[in-house]
């Protein structure tokens, strides 16, 4: 026996005696992404997805809220307009109406998990995504990426509301952005030393030049790393070396 849960477009599956499906009883706990509908086997930060609206961090960590929710066995078609369960015929979408992906779900007959359980639940897959350091500790690049998702994701619901708003906002730091690099200079300028005053686009070009320099100590090639090492008489070049794992020293 499989238990499928559902997660934006698709899901993921787990055998009824896994050690990922956590039970109560006989009574499968499922945890909820904040602020999404897709639900997961385990507390975790996920990576998830979805053809039309693309990627985003799902949470199911703490804090969370436990429910206990009341199965009701529904009929595959209502038997009526007054029948308690007519909605089930409704075709309209449920909730906020919007442009795009944020418009409200179509009701569950439109939904292959409704209308062919079995054929949906095959094509699931068997795990998610799970994001190292979950969301208590993790890695900046992780963090960037979930913090660039939101801000992304809310501009675009402000861009549907207020389309013309939007665009003049975005102008309007573009136009600053324009202005301030127009205000430095970008001629190269030696990068020793390197505290030396220097205007913010020579700032850059010297960060770079020195990036392309000591770029292969985070290489594995070893002639490049030695030719770059030997050319330099830095005590911090010695001290990169001689800490480095390669088969050679300075």
């Amino acid at each position: 026996m499989e238990v499928g849960y559902a997660q934006h477009t698709d899901g993921e599956t787990a055998d009824w005696d896994s050690a990922k499906l956590e039970k109560e009883g006989t009574h499968p706990v499922v945890y909820s992404s904040e602020g999404s509908h897709a639900s997961y086997f385990e507390p975790a930060l996920y990576l998830g997805r979805d053809p039309s609206e693309g990627v985003g961090c799902d949470n199911t960590q703490d804090p969370n809220t436990r429910v206990v929710p009341l199965p009701v066995l529904l009929p595959g078609q209502p038997s009526g307009p007054h029948s308690e369960f007519a909605w089930l015929a409704y075709d309209g979408n449920w909730g906020e109406r919007h442009p795009g992906p944020n418009n409200g779900p179509a009701g569950p007959l439109s939904k292959p998990r409704w209308v062919s359980p079995v054929t949906w639940q095959e094509n699931l897959r068997p795990a998610s995504f799970v994001i190292p350091g979950g969301s208590k500790t993790p890695p900046d690049v992780v963090r960037t990426f979930c913090n660039v998702v939101g801000q992304g994701s809310g501009l675009y619901v402000r861009y549907a509301a207020h389309p013309a708003a939007v665009l003049a906002v975005l102008a309007a730091i573009a136009l600053v952005l324009l202005f301030l690099l127009r205000r430095t200079l970008w001629d190269r300028v030696p990068p020793y030393p390197v505290v030396k005053r220097r205007r913010s686009g020579q700032i850059a070009w010297s960060a770079a030049s020195l990036y392309r320099r000591f770029q292969p100590f985070w290489s594995s090639d070893c002639s490049r790393s030695r030719s770059a090492c030997s050319r330099s008489s830095t005590s911090w070049c010695s001290r990169t070396c001689r800490s480095s794992d390669l088969p050679w020293a300075c």
